[in-house]
């Protein structure tokens, strides 16, 4: 009998490895980087519709990290980055494109990615970003000292359970954008530079976007994501 195969795919975790949510319309993408990443101690599934990996979501499934195309033809990656959004996860989102822009990464960062790629770089690169994100996203990536807590005027900062309440009332955050605002609240009436807010979100040395200053529009993004 002819073995069937569909557009799904997965690989069993191992409790070393980052899980993975890959969703890309095209196979051989698919048929290529999986295998790399599994190589590199990251456990994926993947589909081919973001509407399928919507729905595994909903079920009940979770992972790390999402690792997100933006140009498919059923649901494109910003409709399926919407929809995560709308429903309630707050998984952190990396987009993977071979059509790459400084309108698209702003339009998918102002969106809430956390980081947007070519899908030229090599799996090496791919996997490490991924490590890193998820790693940030589980408060186990760069992190300041810790203390009790921290108060600027009608800020509140728990700072052994990541919990930010302004005026009293609590204020939601994820761990990277709670980790700015204790930066910044930290450095009140001080200079801080983009490179310093990038450091607590991925990590020294860790370069996002084109050249050597692109991780620029990923903190302006963060940043915007954080004001009211």
């Amino acid at each position: 009998m002819e073995a069937v195969t569909t557009d799904i795919g997965s690989v069993h975790a191992r409790e070393d490895a980052v899980n993975v949510l890959l969703i890309d319309d095209d196979s051989l993408y698919r048929e290529s980087i999986v295998p790399n990443l599994e190589d590199h101690q990251l456990a994926v599934e993947h589909f081919a519709d973001g509407n399928e990996a919507l729905k595994w979501l909903v079920d009940g499934h979770t992972c790390d990290v999402v690792l997100l195309d933006w140009h498919m033809p059923t649901i494109s990656g910003a409709e399926v980055l919407k929809k995560l959004r709308l429903l309630g996860f707050n998984l952190p989102v990396v987009i993977l494109t071979a059509f790459a822009s400084e309108k698209n990464e702003v339009i998918a960062l102002d969106g809430g990615a956390v980081d947007f790629m070519d899908k030229s770089r090599s799996s090496s690169v791919i996997a490490h970003r991924l490590r890193v994100v998820a790693e940030g996203a589980k408060g186990t990536g760069p992190k300041l000292a810790k203390d009790e807590a921290l108060e600027l005027g009608s800020l509140h900062l728990n700072l052994k359970i990541d919990r930010a309440q302004w005026k009293g009332q609590s204020v939601p955050l994820t761990v990277v954008e709670f980790n700015i605002i204790r930066l910044l609240a930290s450095r009140a009436g001080e200079d801080v530079t983009y490179r310093e807010i990038y450091d607590v979100v991925r990590g020294k040395e860790f370069f996002a976007g084109d050249g050597i200053l692109g991780h620029r529009t990923n903190v302006r993004s963060l940043i915007k994501r954080i004001r009211p």
